[in-house]
């Protein structure tokens, strides 16, 4: 597997198994795996995941991906 398609699915677990809400937050979770990313590529995975923040049961916005939102 390619370093960008573990990134990914790294990236898909964390976001759909924790409430995570900033990308330095996910960027510290990445770098606690030992996956070595900069902001800037980290903003373009996002991008490319479709990730999107939602406000959580808190009001607090975290991330979802786009097919794991629930419209109202």
């Amino acid at each position: 597997m390619s370093n960008k398609k573990y990134r990914f699915q790294v990236i898909r677990d964390l976001i759909t198994n924790q409430e995570i809400s900033n990308q330095d937050e996910l960027l510290k979770k990445l770098i606690d795996l030992d996956i070595s990313v900069t902001q800037a590529t980290l903003s373009r995975d996002l991008r490319e995941l479709k990730v999107s923040k939602v406000p959580n049961n808190s009001g607090q916005y975290i991330y979802r991906l786009t097919d794991q939102i629930v419209p109202s």
